[in-house]
């Protein structure tokens, strides 16, 4: 056996290139789905929802940075310490 790799020992083995031919122009677009209209009477539109439900705040989490964040920011721009 070899110590040195011959290219030439893997052509057996290989699979032929196959030509690919990439279409140049888009298809057309499926025709979009339509679905039937829900109509909503006059009682249920003048009926204003609970209180409780009418300005609900997500209760997000503020994210702080972290050490990582600043070694990033370090590292894409030195000469910046201010932003860091």
């Amino acid at each position: 056996m070899s110590l040195n790799y011959d290219s030439d020992d893997a052509f057996p083995r290989s699979p032929g290139l196959a030509p690919v031919r990439p279409k140049a122009i888009p298809s057309p677009s499926p025709p979009p789905v339509v679905t039937q209209q829900v109509t909503i009477s006059s009682t249920a539109q003048n009926v204003s929802p609970p209180a409780s439900r009418r300005c609900k705040r997500p209760n997000r989490r503020q994210t702080r940075p972290s050490q990582g964040d600043f070694v990033l920011i370090r590292v894409m721009d030195p000469n910046r310490p201010d932003i860091a």
